[in-house]
């Protein structure tokens, strides 16, 4: 880890900057995936640069310059067609200049270099062109984005962060979010390897802690109590009679009524609601939802 100056992570996507030969970075490599094999985890494509080469990371080409100063650019596969919504398909008219707009920012927050700015964007408007975007709009957004300043998000505070495990519990539990009868597989991982990433991740808070260090004979605080490392989450998933009727309390209530036409001059619903109080369908009894239509 001696040579290891920086790591940023997302998801299973990682970059860094890195001290050292090639040969080095391929040993580390190695040792790190002699330590995740434990866990399952294997890290199978990786690739290393030297200054001044390109090197992609998600949707980003970053580099260092010879002043050392970093450099970003777009990444695009090369199997990307660069196609956007037809112009002329049946959608409001702020969607197509949403789209040349969101599209144009996002040049911006990931390009640090105007004059390389100017020739993405130059790109991307003839890729608008080609899906009959009407070339006054394109290029009024396009010139207002060109002249709009970089502004990026404040960094995140890093300081609870490791390799293995995002943040510290101290800041709070990490989500894990599964669906009734199926994620068993999801919550038998989780389940099985909490217990050794939460004693991981509490080694190198205390590390840190051993080499931020206390004067001598002064006594350590007491430390808090920690929250779990995972809180789980559990949610019922979609259901078509969830979304064409209330809940069973509400459904069987007498207090609620049911269904009932909104009587508005150009809606073709009103003349389909029932005014029966309760439904049969498929041989089960159910109540209209409340409201109108």
């Amino acid at each position: 880890m001696a040579n290891v100056k920086s790591v940023k992570r997302f998801i299973d996507d990682g970059a860094g900057l890195f001290d050292g030969t090639k040969r080095q970075y391929s040993d580390f490599i190695n040792n790190v995936n002699t330590e995740i094999s434990k866990f399952g985890l294997l890290i199978d494509e990786y690739s290393v640069a030297d200054n001044c080469t390109y090197i992609s990371f998600l949707d980003i080409k970053f580099c260092f310059d010879q002043d050392g100063n970093l450099q970003t650019d777009l990444f695009t596969k090369e199997t990307d067609s660069r196609a956007y919504l037809f112009y002329g398909s049946c959608h409001p008219n702020h969607v197509y200049s949403s789209i040349v707009y969101s599209q144009c920012l996002r040049l911006r927050r990931i390009i640090n270099n105007d004059e390389r700015l100017s020739h993405r964007i130059d790109e991307l408007v003839q890729c608008f062109y080609n899906s009959n975007f009407p070339k006054k709009m394109v290029e009024k957004i396009s010139k207002k984005v060109k002249s709009l300043p970089r502004k990026l998000p404040p960094p995140r505070d890093a300081s609870h962060s490791s390799i293995l495990v995002p943040s510290s519990p101290v800041k709070g539990s990490i989500r894990v979010i599964s669906t009734f009868g199926s994620d068993t597989d999801l919550m038998d991982v989780v389940d099985k390897y909490e217990s050794v990433l939460t004693s991981s991740t509490k080694s190198f808070s205390s590390s840190n802690s051993s080499l931020s260090g206390s004067p001598s004979g002064s006594p350590s605080p007491s430390p808090k109590q920690e929250a779990g490392l995972f809180s789980r989450i559990k949610r019922t998933g979609h259901s078509l009679r969830r979304k064409l009727v209330d809940a069973r309390q509400f459904a069987t209530s007498s207090h609620i009524s049911g269904t009932v036409p909104c009587n508005h001059r150009n809606c073709m619903c009103c003349k389909m609601i029932t005014d029966k109080e309760k439904l049969k369908i498929n041989g089960v009894k159910i109540k209209p939802a409340n409201g109108s239509c």
